[in-house]
């Protein structure tokens, strides 16, 4: 009985850590996909700049 109670230990422990792994990989994900959109607006906004900024030019000259 002690050794079935060892690997169920050992069966728990592991059990444990993949469920860590598991949320770690999910915020690692949420992270990263949070970083695609914030790269998305950013680039968004880099296009608007560029318009505004040669519509000033073409003003200017």
């Amino acid at each position: 009985m002690n050794a079935l109670e060892k690997r169920v230990g050992i069966l728990v422990e592991e059990n444990n850590e993949l469920k860590r792994v598991r949320t770690k990989l999910k915020i690692t994900k949420s992270r990263g996909s949070a970083l695609e959109r914030r790269i998305h607006y950013m680039s968004q906004d880099n296009v608007l700049l560029k318009r505004r900024f040669d519509a000033l030019q073409a003003e200017v000259v």
